[in-house]
């Protein structure tokens, strides 16, 4: 039967029910893309070793997410509570995020080694990885210098890491595949090390410098346009995804496309936010949010079930933009506090029950926070989310 346009149109919106792709999580690592250059297989080979020669066997691989999550938070609360940025700062964000990375690498490998891969411990995984990058970018907003004479393209960059993060998991959504963007880590890493290396060897002035401005502006361009070339890749392997039509483009962009022009529009417009607490929280809003529903949109992959356009989030960010339209600053500071409290108990409120769903459909699997048992060692090669 053909359809006319606004038959089409109809149907592509609202017609189709967008199920994920069937993943499997094996020891085989089927998920992923296994291909990769020569400097990364030896990082992966190094991180191999490492898990095969250096940790019990037993232990469980939950509990290796948890460092990374403390210390990340540690950082955040430490920059944003002082007064004055002081070296040690910036000696803890380069410790944190390259402890974060390496633990991040060996967790899966540990869980395939011990045989306590589980969806529990895939979410729970994701979501520390997703909490991560969100106290990793708003420490990266407050460590960077408000002087900057060349900040727009460290500004880009910031605001293109959550978004980056959120289209991967939708990427993964929509192929089944989880493919680890090792060439945006090493960049990643680079960046750190030149942000924070000369702050530590010299003193806390040296980002006044213009050369190291101009050395740093230069970095984060050619970053950006690396991750740029990288979220290409992604909307054309979504593109490609027997999933993709009108309502997936409007279900991934939508929303994001409101948050951030909002976002953008806010922060630019300074008579907004003439409060530098405001500010702080607000920022801390807008980047939650993106990552909540990036992490929501892993969780309806796992149990099978179709990823929504707006979420509860969505309306609670849309209600802080009336709060913004409040003459006073200390209401407005008060309200904004209050939704930023409430977003985040409501995120680990979900984390908690979200896991309590998987560890109560496969009780055998348990989530050993340290010690996994016999009697959790399974056939990780059975473990799917749901798609036959």
């Amino acid at each position: 039967m053909k359809r006319s346009f606004g038959q089409f149109l109809y149907y592509q919106i609202f017609g189709i029910e967008i199920k994920p792709i069937a993943i499997k999580l094996d020891k085989n690592e089927s998920y992923k893309t296994t291909e990769h250059d020569p400097l990364i297989n030896f990082i992966i080979y190094l991180a191999d070793l490492f898990t095969n020669y250096c940790l019990p066997y037993r232990l469980s691989p939950v509990s290796l997410a948890i460092p990374g999550l403390v210390l990340n938070a540690i950082v955040f609360l430490l920059v944003y509570t002082s007064a004055q940025l002081e070296r040690y700062h910036y000696v803890l964000w380069l410790i944190s995020r390259y402890f974060t990375y390496v633990f991040d690498m060996i967790d899966g490998k540990q869980a395939r080694r011990n045989k306590s891969q589980s969806l529990a411990r895939h979410y729970w995984d994701h979501w520390c990885d997703t909490m991560n990058i969100a106290m990793s970018t708003m420490t990266l907003i407050r460590i960077y210098p408000e002087d900057f004479k060349y900040r727009i393209p460290s500004t880009v960059l910031v605001s293109m890491t959550p978004m980056g993060f959120y289209v991967n998991f939708f990427r993964y959504y929509c192929t089944g595949q989880l493919i680890e963007p090792y060439t945006l880590h090493l960049w990643h890493y680079v960046y750190v090390l030149c942000l924070s290396a000369p702050v530590i060897v010299f003193d806390t002035e040296i980002p006044m410098n213009i050369d190291f401005q101009v050395m740093l502006a230069t970095l984060s361009a050619v970053y950006t346009i690396v991750y740029i070339m990288e979220f290409i890749e992604y909307i054309i392997s979504i593109s490609r995804s027997p999933l993709f039509s009108i309502k997936l483009f409007l279900m991934i962009f939508l929303p994001t496309f409101i948050w951030i022009s909002v976002y953008v529009i806010v922060i630019i417009n300074q008579t907004t936010i003439d409060c530098p607490t405001e500010q702080i929280i607000f920022r801390c809003f807008a980047i939650f949010i993106l990552s909540n529903h990036a992490i929501n949109v892993h969780y309806q992959q796992l149990i099978n079930e179709s990823a929504h356009f707006l979420t509860i989030d969505s309306f609670i960010f849309i209600f802080s933009l009336f709060v913004l339209t409040i003459n006073d600053c200390h209401c407005r500071l008060i309200l904004l506090s209050i939704l930023l409290t409430f977003l985040l108990s409501a995120y680990f409120i979900r984390l908690i029950v979200r896991l309590r769903t998987f560890i109560d459909k496969h009780p055998d699997m348990g989530f050993s926070l340290l010690i996994v048992t016999k009697d959790n060692m399974k056939n990780i090669d059975n473990i799917t989310n749901g798609n036959k």
